[in-house]
């Protein structure tokens, strides 16, 4: 199932292209290309002129595709459909279509799923001499990737980022083309790091086309999940007439016969071929499934082959490496070797090509195997580890843990030291492999509890997450006598990050309470990712309950400061406030001279709730700096949200390139309630400027995702977002709507304080003054608003008290708040206190008092973009009598990626430099800055460094 982030993405829909959608040719001629036999060469798979049959339009589509890489664009798709549909073909047309362009190719093999970064090393194979050309950081960490340069390997993102920019090099050349076959066996690492890419390129000349098997529940999962952004073709059966025309090709010519085979068939074109020509199943009387039907031919035409034979055929399929000379070593000198080698060619079984063997359809494989006796199966796989005993000893422990009979403890040792180096090379999807069979094959009970542990983390870290979920309920029932909490700290945050925010700061929190003496530290990160919970939840109670549990840590000398986080925004929140403040600046100091991205990002939030607003910017921007040098997308996503609060009210304008930035980063790497955030963000901005179509399709995203995750924060924000979207169009009835929302007991405090200016508009302007009145009166009774000691809370209490006031009270009301927040930095409150004043003054019929508060009102409300306000403010201008003139040197709009790329760039950044920091092409940078220079009309990079980007 699709990650609920999917659906709010702009992804294509998919396209069907089924039975009905395309005919074959009129006068029975295939698509083939000329140039196809030499594409059919080099490829395991003939380009088979008959499965083109009916395939008009998805032909039409790849050299769309293709014809856009050739104008400059970058374009991609996922041609999706079940085994034998003819999608291999289609790959093949495109490679041979291809001709003028470069062209980059590589089909997954589902013996190398486990080994990562395998696809990339075969895909990029003739373009490795220009890695060296690679920017030093994405020099390393392509290289460290592909086993070029010595080690670790980068975060997954960094890898990325290098093959974009190895790919935008390369397009900038000749337009080019990378065509992955049977994407649902090429590694998580290598498929992960391409959709990256086919995501992030948009202005370079590549084509990007995969093909992914579907409707077949034994294959990985992660494959779909990684590619659900890239637009989608559906290829379907085949109609009536092209099934027609593909088996008068065959020698089944009878009319009933005919009829039985496509019935059974159901348009899949590689039936209709084996079934064809097999009038024994085509008579059958059993209802049997497509993929059964075919089995059942293969497995019909293995078993009647020589023994020796069938060895050979399961040794092949028990390999992993697809290597002749391995092969051949362990079929062993009594073997059939190169002459069963021909027979099975000759009998459509398998393929080789030079020093590879592949099987001519998975299901042969798949067939072979599963056929064999349990017995002979371990027999081959200890074959194949002796004849690689000294080629690949990696290879070899995976053949002999595949022929092992738990418990095996030296071999579940030596399967978790492999574990431990693939993690080390950023391989995780191979290391989760590695833990969990050495835990099936551990003796052990407490290590075989500690691999399936570390197998499950690996998965999270990898993007299996319904995998982690498996093996830590396998893992749930142990007793984790020398590392407790951990089983329940994994359960907490999967079911916090994919299920129930609330159950899972339930699983959290009381963990957490349990091992309190015996695991502090451990304790201490629990219960920071149970306020995270509960406080995206909404639920105040909850977020009390873990700051009283952090408490009980605070009575130790030598606590951790992520127990101050948690205590200290739990008091402001829910308590008197007393000490809160305190507890939270001592969080803060904690990390002077780190460079830790977690802790940076801890200290951000403590700091944003204390209300100083400077240092949050300070700490949150070292926390981004640090995520992207280290790739750390997903913690860059929860970085930014601190980021953004300090730049909402100071600088609009980058504050929407953060949340924009943030919103991308919390897709990539499936986080639903950071996601969450940064929309509701991005619908409070698009709010101010009067933009309702973008407010509504950003809020009704946020209320989806709390519909299914209980995420109630951010859909209050989402709230007041909508509530100040109908006060600036000048609907005030509308507005006190969502006030009603926003006062509910038992919102987010965060939330209320953040939309208190709008939802005491919404009341006094819809003339329920007294609901006002009870707001400013509970709101200002918090000591969280009075014990943060900054100008922006004794103003804002001030400016509500004066909106429920009358006469002098409220303009000295109003004129103090002015003065408290001259240094605020806050432009917009500063702005809408100026113009309730003036409204205050006109009410009394002092004009020319008014007239100077409209004017600064109106000029602010301008250069923030947030043009509906601005409106107000010019009409309450004209009504004292003023003409007015349109300001004319507003700085134009630029796009968030224009402004982050202008802002870098100003700063001295090289496009090399920007495209690695944003994790873009160079192509994608320069087209933004042509884009910038226009808007701002300027014509060089020296001249950013005058202009005021962001007002």
């Amino acid at each position: 199932m699709l990650s609920p982030l999917r659906r709010s993405t702009s992804r294509s829909p998919a396209v069907d292209l089924g039975r009905g959608a395309g005919t074959g040719p009129a006068s029975g001629a295939s698509f083939r290309h000329p140039d196809a036999a030499s594409t059919a060469a080099s490829t395991p798979e003939s380009y088979d002129e008959d499965v083109l049959y009916g395939r008009t339009v998805e032909c039409g589509l790849i050299d769309d595709l293709l014809m856009a890489a050739r104008r400059g664009h970058s374009a991609s798709a996922v041609l999706c459909g079940p085994a034998g549909i003819g999608k291999s073909a289609l790959m093949h047309y495109a490679a041979a279509h291809a001709a003028d362009l470069r062209l980059l190719q590589v089909r997954g093999v589902q013996a190398e799923t486990a080994m990562p970064f395998a696809g990339l090393h075969a895909l990029l194979r003739p373009v490795r001499d220009r890695i060296p050309s690679l920017s030093p950081p994405q020099r390393s960490a392509l290289g460290a990737a592909l086993g070029i340069e010595t080690g670790k390997v980068p975060g997954r993102f960094l890898v990325a980022a290098a093959v974009i920019e190895l790919l935008a090099a390369l397009a900038e050349e000749t337009p080019l083309v990378c065509l992955v076959d049977d994407a649902q066996w090429v590694d998580p690492e290598s498929l992960g790091a391409l959709t990256f890419v086919a995501r992030r390129m948009s202005g370079d000349r590549l084509a990007m086309l995969f093909s992914l098997r579907t409707e077949a529940p034994s294959l990985p999962t992660s494959s779909d999940r990684l590619l659900a952004d890239v637009p989608r073709v559906i290829v379907g059966p085949l109609d009536e007439a092209s099934a027609d025309q593909l088996l008068d090709q065959r020698l089944l010519f009878d009319r009933t016969a005919r009829s039985l085979v496509k019935a059974a068939a159901r348009g899949n074109p590689l039936a209709l071929k084996a079934l064809g020509g097999d009038g024994r199943l085509a008579t059958s009387d059993q209802p049997l499934m497509l993929d059964a039907q075919l089995e059942s031919g293969y497995l019909g035409r293995v078993s009647g082959l020589d023994p020796r034979l069938r060895r050979l055929l399961l040794l092949a399929a028990a390999d992993d490496t697809g290597d002749l000379g391995v092969l051949l070593a362990a079929n062993g000198a009594d073997g059939a070797g190169d002459v069963d080698l021909t027979a099975a060619e000759r009998h459509g079984l398998l393929t080789v090509a030079g020093s590879r063997v592949e099987f001519v359809h998975p299901l042969i494989r798949s067939v072979v195997y599963q056929a064999a006796p349990s017995s002979d199966r371990r027999g081959a796989h200890l074959a194949l580890a002796e004849a690689l005993a000294e080629l690949d000893p990696s290879r070899a422990t995976w053949h002999r843990a595949s022929a092992a009979i738990p418990p095996d403890q030296g071999l579940a040792v030596e399967l978790a030291e492999l574990a431990v180096a693939a993690g080390r090379r950023g391989a995780t999807d191979l290391a989760s492999r590695a833990y969990e069979r050495a835990a099936e094959l551990a003796a052990d009970p407490v290590q075989r509890l500690g691999w399936l542990l570390d197998a499950a983390e690996a998965s999270w870290d990898c993007g299996q997450i319904g995998r982690a979920a498996a093996l830590i309920t396998a893992a749930r029932g142990t007793e984790n006598l020398t590392d407790p909490g951990r089983i329940e700290e994994l359960r907490g945050r999967l079911e916090a990050t994919t299920g129930s925010a609330v159950q899972g700061y339930e699983i959290l929190v009381n963990s957490a309470a349990d091992i309190l003496a015996a695991a502090p530290h451990r304790a201490a990160a629990m219960l920071v990712a149970a306020l995270r919970a509960a406080g995206v939840a909404g639920d105040m109670d909850r977020v009390a309950r873990a700051g009283e549990v952090a408490k009980i840590l605070l009575r130790g000398d030598r606590h951790p400061s992520a127990a101050c986080v948690t205590a200290g925004i739990a008091e402001l929140l829910t308590g008197s406030g007393v000490g809160g403040v305190a507890t939270l600046n001592e969080a803060i100091r904690a990390v002077d001279g780190t460079d830790d991205p977690h802790l940076l990002t801890d200290a951000a939030m403590a700091a944003a709730y204390t209300g100083d607003f400077v240092r949050t910017r300070v700490l949150a921007s070292r926390a981004a700096a640090r995520c992207r040098e280290t790739g750390s997308l997903g913690l860059l996503a929860q970085a930014l949200e601190p980021l953004v609060v300090s730049q909402i009210e100071t600088n609009p304008r980058q504050a929407e390139a953060s949340a924009d930035e943030g919103l991308r980063a919390a897709r990539e790497t499936d986080q639903v309630a950071s996601a969450a955030v940064h929309l509701a963000t991005l619908g409070a901005l698009a709010a101010r400027r009067g933009d309702r179509v973008s407010t509504e399709d950003l809020t009704e995203q946020v209320f989806d995702l709390d519909r299914t995750h209980g995420l109630g924060y951010p859909a209050a924000l989402a709230m007041a977002a909508r509530c100040a979207l109908e006060l600036g169009l000048g609907r005030p009835a509308q507005a006190m709507q969502y006030y009603e929302t926003l006062t509910t007991p038992g919102t987010h405090r965060a939330a209320q304080l953040a939309a208190t200016d709008f939802a005491m508009l919404a009341a006094v302007w819809s003339g329920h003054t007294d609901r006002a009145r009870d707001l400013v009166a509970s709101i200002g009774s918090w000591q969280w608003v009075r014990e943060a000691d900054h100008d922006w809370a004794g103003a804002a209490l001030d400016r509500w008290q004066a909106m429920v006031s009358e006469g002098d009270e409220a303009t000295g009301l109003f004129e103090r708040s002015l003065a408290r927040q001259a240094h605020s930095g806050r432009p917009f409150v500063t702005a809408l206190t100026h113009l309730l004043l003036g409204e205050h003054l006109r009410r009394l019929r002092q004009r020319s008092a008014a007239r100077p508060h409209f004017r600064r009102a109106m000029d602010a409300f301008e250069h923030l973009d947030a043009q509906p306000w601005a409106n107000r403010a010019r009409q309450e201008l004209r009504a004292t009598g003023e003409s007015i003139r349109r300001r004319d040197d507003t700085v134009p709009r630029l796009t968030p990626q224009e402004l982050q790329v202008a802002e870098l760039v100003a700063s001295g950044a090289s496009t090399k430099e920007v495209a690695a920091q944003l994790y873009v092409s160079p192509r994608t940078v320069d087209s933004h800055l042509r884009q910038v220079f226009t808007k701002l009309g300027i014509t060089s990079r020296a001249a950013l460094r005058d202009v005021n980007l962001t007002g």
